[in-house]
């Protein structure tokens, strides 16, 4: 079963959707302080996160939900040992904050694997968005189920961790 899909015709947005190149707005203390004025600006490939029953009906959100996509290389820049076994872990579902898809070989849209980071989750003016993907004329790559409906369950199990203050003793 195919990981991915080319959207040609990319709207309406949809979860699962990867845009690349998407400017999002990353907070600091000082400017939340009003120490500064000044917002910081990043520019990251993304997974759009929010459910696509909100996405698909004008003005039922004004924001969209992306999270940013890793390369493996940039959390694991040596594959020793060590970190195929972490690797390995994030495969597993055993690490929450993270998610591991797989590479895509869609032409002219290929990539390696991708770690995406629920750490690293923004909110981003829906308007925004629908124009940016409006703007990729080779269309958008978007996750295929199952692998869409796996990725909000990552989400949501990282979400909805509670931690306790006591855990039962082991046997």
């Amino acid at each position: 079963m195919e990981w991915y899909n080319l959207k040609q015709e990319n709207l309406p947005l949809e979860q699962g959707d990867i845009i690349k190149d998407t400017k999002v707005i990353v907070s600091s203390y000082e400017l939340l302080k009003g120490q500064t004025n000044e917002a910081n600006v990043a520019t990251h490939d993304v997974i759009i996160l929010s459910q696509s029953c909100d996405l698909q009906h004008v003005g039922k959100t004004n924001w969209v939900m992306v999270a940013r996509l890793l390369d493996v290389h940039e959390l694991f820049p040596v594959l020793s040992n060590s970190a195929k076994s972490k690797i390995n872990t994030i495969i597993k579902g055993y690490v929450p904050n993270y998610h591991m898809i797989e590479c895509c070989k869609i032409q002219g849209h290929e990539f390696d694997q991708k770690i995406i980071d629920f750490r690293e989750v923004f909110s981003v003016p829906i308007q925004y968005m629908m124009e940016l993907a409006s703007e990729k004329i080779d269309g958008i790559v978007t996750l295929n189920s199952p692998y869409k409906e796996h990725l909000s369950q990552a989400y949501a199990r990282f979400f909805m961790r509670v931690g306790l203050p006591t855990n039962i003793s082991l046997y």
